[in-house]
Order: C-alpha cells, then sequence, then structure tokens
C-alpha cells in the first residue's frame, strides 16, 4: 500500500503512473493511462507506532514514534506458508496453492537459490556479490565463495527500518538435510527510525548466523526414519 523510495502519501499511493509499452520503430504497442485504486486496505495491526523518534525526509529530527499504519507489511507466518506452498504445493488443498506450471515452479527454485556468480544477465561482480549475499540465516555477513555446492538456500530477505528478516527453506543434498526457518529480530537500540543506525552488524546478521547454524547442526545429527527426496530441488545439474 506504499511504494518504496517514493515519498507519496496515502492518497498518492492509490494512483498508477501512467504506463506505454513500444515497438523498436516507435510505434506505441500498449497505452494505459493514470489509475486511482477505490478501494481502502486497513492496516492489519490498526494503528502502529514505534520508536521515539524518526528522522523526516529532511534528515530532522521528529520527537514522536514512527507511525507504520500506512506501511507495507506482510506477517511472517503468511510469509512462511507462501514459501511453503512453493516449495511443497502438494502438501497444500488445490484452493490453497498458486497456479503455477511445473515450469514456474523450476524458475523459482532456480532464482530462489541462485548465487550472484551464477546468473548470466546481470552478470555480479563476486567481490561485491558474492556466493552468501543475503544469506542471513547460516551465513550472516560470512563473504565466502561456497566451493561445495551440496547446500541450497531457497529464501527471501528483508532489511529495513531496524528489522532483520530471513525466511528460507535449507537443504543439503548429500547429507540428506531439510528444514524451513523464518526470522525477524528488531535491532534499534536508540529508538529513533530512519536514521540509518541500526545493529544489524553488531547483533542482527551474528544472530541469523548462529540461528541458522544452531538449527541445521541439530538437523544433521538428528536420526531421521524418513529421508527426504530433494530431486526437484537439486539445481547442480541444471543451471
Amino acid at each position: 500500500i506504499h511504494r518504496f523510495d517514493v515519498n507519496c502519501g496515502v492518497v498518492q499511493n492509490k494512483c498508477t503512473n501512467p504506463i506505454s509499452f513500444f515497438d523498436g520503430s516507435g510505434k506505441c504497442l500498449y497505452r494505459q493511462e493514470m489509475q486511482t485504486c477505490s478501494v481502502d486496505y486497513p492496516s492489519p495491526s490498526g494503528d502502529l507506532k514505534k520508536g521515539k523518534g524518526y528522522m523526516d525526509a529532511n534528515d530532522k529530527l521528529v520527537h514522536q514514534p514512527w507511525d507504520y499504519t500506512n506501511k507495507n507489511a506482510l506477517n511472517l507466518q503468511d510469509e512462511t506458508n507462501i514459501l511453503k506452498s512453493i516449495m511443497f504445493p502438494e502438501a497444500f488443498d488445490k484452493d490453497k496453492r498458486f497456479n503455477l506450471s511445473a515450469d514456474d515452479y523450476s524458475f523459482l527454485y532456480k532464482y530462489l537459490s541462485m548465487y550472484p556468480r551464477e546468473s548470466d544477465y546481470p552478470k555480479y561482480d563476486e567481490k561485491n556479490y558474492y556466493d552468501t549475499y543475503k544469506k542471513y540465516l547460516m551465513y550472516g555477513t560470512n563473504h565466502k565463495r561456497i566451493e561445495n555446492d551440496s547446500v541450497r538456500i531457497f529464501n527471501i530477505v528483508g532489511a529495513a527500518y531496524g528489522y532483520l528478516i530471513d525466511c528460507a527453506y535449507i537443504v543439503n543434498y548429500d547429507k540428506k538435510i531439510e528444514f524451513m526457518l523464518s526470522a525477524v529480530i528488531y535491532v534499534n537500540k536508540d529508538g529513533i527510525v530512519n536514521d540509518n543506525k541500526y545493529e544489524y552488524y553488531s547483533v542482527g546478521f551474528p544472530f541469523m548466523a548462529d540461528l541458522g547454524n544452531m538449527i541445521y547442526n541439530y538437523e544433521y545429527k538428528r536420526k531421521k526414519n524418513y529421508l527426504p527426496d530433494l530431486s526437484n530441488f537439486n539445481l547442480r545439474n541444471k543451471q
């Protein structure tokens, strides 16, 4: 219900930009004028304010809580259920699944777990976009190249306003390890929102890495009566 990196109010966020598509000769193939949504989407949490102050658009400190009421929101359990339904659609009733083809699922598995170096377009510099980039659970900010490709992490992350989030399905093809883990931690010691002063690196990332490794090691040691079939998610021979 609000756009990223655009300073729009509640009413402005209901309006779309006009869109036009052109072919190579400049001929307009499709045009859509600005549209305005007439539906009000109330916040699932009601009025939601947090912190003891915030930095405004002019970098001035406002001594009032930051208002999250009209910000985008996704419950951690809902996010986990979305990932579950993508990884294991057969475990859900048909009316609870996404309308996706086998190729769609393969596409999602590839890009949810892809290392930056495996991307052809765009190409990424491995120095800045290392294998463990945005794999908070298990790796945190550990910059490394993953030589043993038996571990794959299918995940989506978020970092904003002091919140650090990772929702992941983690597998080891060789050791037959699999588990789902979702976590969110709030690291904003000074209580000022939007000041870019958060404890991501001193608290958040180490917590995520330790949590992921703790569960991974538990699953590695746990006796399993039934080993998982990970063939649907094995991308080593599909890149």
